[in-house]
Order: structure tokens, then C-alpha cells, then sequence
């Protein structure tokens, strides 16, 4: 629930539509159910979303290439303590 509330103050924030990447740890335990809120927000706001999944620090960068590549307007990482200090 409080990652679909990101996604819509984010979407506010941005000033151009467009995709939004999220950011996720794979090894969190509430990972899967964080992703189905996102998805679910997303369809509301008829917004698309690009998950990529990252635990190292190489993961995390190939996830930012890989939200430029498909030109997303705005990163989304969500909350996971292991991401603090490395995005």
C-alpha cells in the first residue's frame, strides 16, 4: 500500500508522462506483494512500470542502465534498508 502512495506522489512530481523504473530487492520478504501494489497502482493511474530486481551493487547499476535505456522519466526505489546509502 505505502509503495503505490510513492508511485502516485512520484508521478505528481514528474512533469512528463512517460515509464517510471522500480527498483526492488529480490531478498526482501515483501517484495512480490510490494510489486503486485505497484502493478495495481499503475493500471489506476494508467501508468507503465519497468521492474528490475537488484541486491548487489552491480545489479543496481545494470538496473539504472537499464532505466535509461528505455528512457525512464523517473527512478522509484523501494524501501528496502540494504539500498540505503547505495542508490
Amino acid at each position: 500500500m505505502l509503495a503505490a502512495k510513492r508511485l502516485e506522489l512520484l508521478r505528481e512530481l514528474v512533469s512528463q508522462s512517460g515509464l517510471i523504473g522500480v527498483l526492488v530487492n529480490p531478498d526482501n520478504s515483501n517484495v512480490e506483494s510490494n510489486i503486485a501494489d505497484l502493478q495495481a497502482a499503475g493500471g489506476t493511474l494508467n501508468q507503465v512500470l519497468h521492474v528490475e530486481k537488484a541486491r548487489t551493487a552491480e545489479e543496481i547499476d545494470h538496473a539504472f542502465s537499464a532505466f535509461a535505456t528505455r528512457k525512464a522519466v523517473a527512478p522509484l526505489v523501494n524501501t528496502d534498508p540494504s539500498y540505503l546509502g547505495r542508490c
